[in-house]
């Protein structure tokens, strides 16, 4: 039980502890992935991180991701560079960071998560307006590199909630919880997920002696997938 009321389930192996490991080298320049299979041939992936190259002044690499599914659902992952994790660190783009790096560099690092912010939005958009399938909602993926690594993680229809979740306090908030989880139970890797109600809520985390902990919602869903891997397929009667 976490001081703030939140329950956790802790899963490991008695007989060896295999860690997991964090992401602690934050790239230079943030990363954009998404699926080629999620395109249609009118306006393909090549399409999509071209308008964005131009609509964007923030650089940043493309990245494929390929997914076993033929038409798996949509989903951007956006992995930020250390310059703005730097300043996500500093909580507030006002009074914080003009006492630690004085006023001219404030202005710099507030234009740059201005522009960062933009090309987060664009990307968003663009996504929802053409990915396939249109009838399946989007995932979106926040991805954090540090000690401990941190993601947020979205699935919906509409691009907006996550947009406004991702915002600077409401991040700093989720990454200071992180690493106090990273002081008490040895995270290296913590999964927040957006409710329905806006929220942030913490769905698992993964620590430095092999152990996997996470809320009851989120070993009940494990469960649940489980079970519908496992059922056995009924075919129905089979007719000459």
């Amino acid at each position: 039980m976490l001081s703030d009321g939140t329950k956790l389930i802790r899963k490991s192996g008695d007989q060896s502890s295999v860690p997991f490991y964090g992401c602690d080298d934050p790239p230079e320049w943030m990363t954009l992935s998404t699926d080629k299979n999620n395109f249609a041939d009118s306006y393909n992936g090549t399409d999509y991180f071209a308008d964005l190259h131009a609509a964007s002044e923030v650089k940043f690499k493309a990245h494929w991701s390929f997914r076993k599914s033929m038409l798996p659902d949509p989903e951007l992952v956006i992995t930020l560079s250390k310059a703005i994790i730097e300043i996500l660190a500093l909580n507030k783009v006002s009074k914080l960071i003009v006492d630690h790096v004085g006023q001219k560099l404030a202005d710099r690092a507030a234009d740059d998560l201005a522009k960062f912010y933009d090309l987060v939005k664009i990307a968003c958009l663009n996504l929802a307006k053409h990915a396939i399938p249109k009838n399946r909602p989007i995932t979106y993926v926040l991805d954090v590199p540090g000690v401990p690594e941190v993601q947020f993680v979205a699935t919906t229809s509409d691009p907006v909630p996550f947009l406004d979740a991702i915002y600077v306090p409401r991040l700093h908030e989720c990454m200071s919880r992180a690493s106090e989880l990273a002081r008490w139970l040895g995270a290296v890797k913590v999964q927040f997920l957006l409710s329905s109600d806006g929220k942030w809520d913490l769905n698992y985390l993964l620590t430095k002696d092999g152990a996997v902990v996470g809320t009851p919602a989120s070993f009940e869903r494990q469960v649940r997938k489980l079970e519908m891997l496992t059922r056995p397929l009924d075919y129905g009667q089979v007719s000459e």
